[in-house]
């Protein structure tokens, strides 16, 4: 269906061009799914940015050629994109919210795209189409008017899957689309795209670094290293996939025996639905206990309450009901008894590239808490205690105390935030999903790090993750939140052999066979989509519309 041969792309950089893409070849056949694999930097982006011929809004340019239905075209040529963007070829981004202008209801975001590529239709039938494509993706049509920031994660990735799908493009492209969604919300999403696969005739490329969608979805892969298709069976292949977790694969041994650092006792939560005066419970009645030494695992979905009991616990959410105990003593609302404890608590949030301030220097992120906390003694020393830390999350203090966050790959950045959290020397660490938007290799770096930080310094930690194969890879403990209240509780070991509960054998099917959970799905409630508003699909939507893009 499509065949790429010696794509090279490059960038300017100073006085010179650097090679993104060095001489990839590569076919796509009809209805098949492809993996393009690979760390950050590897290219692959930059494949698909080349592929809709907009590699030149980027600065960069590529050389080449590929075939497309017989007929061959030169990727340096700019004559076919305009045909060939969103009419044959469409992407889905890695972060939904970068699909679409805030300021725009979703309705004129997809609409807009027919406006500028299927001139021919008019304002009703363009507003028709993008209705019937939300209810494709399993979306409410009514969602048309919405704004993007009143819709979840999974639903914003669903409205981005429909504005890629608007026009009935041949290939579709998703540029890392589920990460940093759970398990589940991954799942549901994925299986709406094999379903549209299917019924469109789409052939689709994945980019990801999930090696894991790749065992159970793709036809076929290329893995890239610095531009470059590695060969299969290469030394950087089996590197990469002998990273990649496995659930249960090595529960971290710890003695988890001691007392009680932290302890949160039955802590309630709720919150006003918006536009009403009803409330909704986002945790109900849920307990956790820290223990100096070990690691706890807080494993749900999207929506599970687990960032609402994390911010509870640190009390920037008061809660409606509960205790928190620290050191043995109860912490009530008095101000210095929380900032005293606040005090004792590093936080490490789930975006290394949103949770580091752009305009400060290493030095700067990581000693600001000692300011915060009145704990600095001084410049020098400050950049004494800075410089120990990196050293300790694996960052050479003279190459990068100096730098900005922007000149740090995802997992340096992350090892900073990771410093941060510890430069006060906190009794308790938790880390707000560390690891969901970082690579195989790295994430296994990172869940490392944080197990020897946890051993070493005697921390408490709380690690709040979708991932299970993480969970149990480092865990000790593990607590999973569904809608607010707790729904299993102990090691891993012992919620495989004895937890009765449904929605943690989803989770756990979800995580380790994509298509098992799907027929899980179909057998439980077909047509459903599980997942945001739950909307059934329509038994049968008119293609009216789609059938007229098609024909012009």
């Amino acid at each position: 269906m499509l065949n790429v041969e010696g794509l090279s792309c490059y960038y300017p950089v100073a006085d010179k061009e650097v090679t993104a893409v060095c001489n990839l070849s590569f076919d796509l056949g009809k209805n098949s799914m492809l993996g393009l694999i690979g760390e950050s930097g590897s290219g692959k982006t930059t494949v698909a940015w080349a592929l809709l011929g907009m590699l030149g809004d980027l600065g960069g340019h590529a050389h080449g050629q590929f075939t497309w239905k017989g007929t061959v075209y030169d990727f340096h040529s700019p004559a076919p994109w305009r045909h060939l963007r969103w009419r044959e070829i469409a992407i889905v981004p890695q972060t939904a919210m970068n699909s679409f202008n805030p300021v725009y209801t979703i309705g004129h975001s997809l609409t807009e795209v027919l406006k500028w590529h299927v001139s021919a239709l008019g304002a009703n039938e363009r507003s028709a189409r993008a209705k019937e494509i939300l209810a494709r993706v399993e979306l409410d049509p009514q969602l048309f008017y919405s704004y993007p920031h009143q819709l979840s994660g999974g639903m914003r990735q669903r409205a981005a899957l429909a504005k890629a799908l608007i026009c009935n493009p041949k290939i579709l492209i998703l540029d890392e689309a589920t990460t940093g969604l759970d398990v589940i919300t991954e799942g549901n999403i994925l299986k709406t795209v094999a379903g549209l696969k299917k019924e469109l005739g789409m052939s689709l490329i994945i980019i990801t670094h999930d090696l894991r969608l790749v065992e159970n979805l793709c036809d076929d892969y290329v893995v890239l290293k610095d531009g470059f298709a590695q060969q299969p069976g290469s030394p950087y292949i089996k590197k990469l996939f002998s990273a990649m977790l496995q659930i249960g694969k090595k529960p971290k041994v710890a003695d988890v025996r001691g007392v009680p650092i932290l302890v949160a006792k039955n802590m309630s939560k709720s919150f006003r639905k918006p536009g009403t005066r009803k409330k909704f419970l986002a945790i109900d009645c849920v307990s956790v206990s820290l223990t100096p030494g070990s690691i706890t695992g807080l494993v749900g979905a999207s929506g599970s309450g687990k960032s609402t009991l994390v911010n509870t616990l640190f009390h920037m959410l008061r809660p409606d009901g509960g205790s928190i105990s620290f050191q043995g003593k109860t912490i009530s609302s008095d101000p210095s008894a929380i900032k005293g404890m606040q005090r004792q608590m590093g936080l490490v949030r789930q975006d290394p590239f949103d949770s580091l301030p752009p305009h400060e220097k290493v030095s700067a992120v990581v000693a600001e808490p000692l300011q915060i906390h009145s704990l600095s003694e001084g410049r020098q020393k400050d950049l004494k205690k800075v410089s120990q830390l990196l050293a300790e999350v694996g960052l050479e203090p003279e190459v990068y105390i100096d730098r900005f966050p922007h000149q740090l790959s995802g997992g340096q950045r992350q090892r900073v935030a990771i410093a941060r959290a510890l430069v006060t020397n906190p009794s308790v660490l938790v880390l707000d999903e560390p690891t969901s938007m970082l690579d195989a290799t790295i994430k296994l770096e990172i869940l490392q790090l944080i197990a020897q930080q946890a051993i070493e310094k005697r921390l408490a930690v709380l690690l709040v993750t979708h991932d299970l194969a993480a969970a149990s890879l480092v865990c000790d403990h593990i607590l999973v939140l569904h809608h607010g209240k707790s729904v299993a509780s102990g090691s891993f070991e012992m919620l495989l052999q004895n937890s009765s509960s449904s929605y943690l054998r989803q989770l756990l099917l979800a995580a380790t066979d994509l298509k098992g959970y799907w027929r899980h799905l179909d057998e439980v409630a077909p047509g459903c989509s599980g997942e945001g508003v739950g909307v059934m699909i329509p038994p049968a939507v008119s293609l009216s519309v789609a059938e007229r893009i098609s024909n012009l």
